[in-house]
């Protein structure tokens, strides 16, 4: 059984309307709630932008997925917010205070500001990474490339991200064969030293995978330039 593949991680089509809109739509609306997400400071419409990709990724069937990212965001939000309440002392409504007598802390000292403010910029972060949640998994790859190419985006960007978006998930298959082929042999998969029985032929599946496709590029006659309408050009010649 694909362990990694039914985990909802990535990319998978359902019959849902967000997941039949035009690609372009799908990607203008992840866009917008990102950008918005990061130039407004308001918390009642940075909750409302998260809510409505809530509810997007609850319309669109991907909830399983999406709580993988969202798992994510709550440990980064959980880190900055302790970061903010010991690192910035400014407000008047003061929570806790106490002395320290450390070379770098004298003090510390813990405000309902400073509390708000990393509450706030928690909310920003989560809705981004919601936004981008909604674009991974109701986004095909193809479908990214088209929107991409017809957004007119430098054509080596295009080709790169279309190469790395193939390369995933066969490299998470890799990751979970190399990891049941070394549980059958017995091996301890904790610590570094124990993982590096898998990263190791990993690095060099990887390996052997780019250059494989490099030949085969080379091979077909690809000569590293990018051009827009080349192929097209080409056939009007002819």
């Amino acid at each position: 059984m694909d362990i990694i593949s039914n985990m909802g991680f990535f990319y998978s089509y359902r019959d849902t309307r967000f997941h039949n809109l035009n690609p372009l739509l799908k990607f203008s609306v992840c866009a917008v709630l990102a950008i918005a997400a990061m130039v407004l400071e308001d918390p009642p419409v940075l909750a409302a932008l998260f809510v409505i990709s809530a509810a997007i990724a609850a319309e669109s069937r991907i909830i399983t997925g999406w709580s993988y990212y969202m798992k994510v965001a709550v440990w980064i939000a959980v880190f900055l917010i302790l970061l903010n309440l010991v690192l910035s002392q400014s407000g008047n409504t003061v929570l806790f205070e106490a002395k320290l007598n450390l070379p770098i802390f004298e003090s510390i000292r813990i405000t309902l500001e400073a509390l708000f403010f990393g509450l706030t910029i928690s909310l920003r972060l989560a809705t981004v990474i919601s936004a981008f949640a909604l674009l991974s998994l109701t986004v095909s790859p193809q479908e990214m490339m088209r929107v991409m190419t017809k957004m007119k985006l430098p054509a080596k960007s295009v080709f790169v991200t279309s190469l790395s978006t193939r390369f995933v998930p066969s490299l998470m298959d890799d990751v979970e064969t190399l990891t049941q082929v070394q549980k059958t042999r017995g091996a301890k998969l904790k610590g570094i030293r124990g993982k590096g029985t898998v990263i190791i032929p990993l690095l060099s599946n990887s390996l052997e995978r780019s250059v494989s496709v490099a030949e085969a590029m080379e091979s077909r006659g690809f000569d590293g330039k990018f051009e827009y309408g080349r192929q097209k050009s080409k056939a009007e010649n002819d």
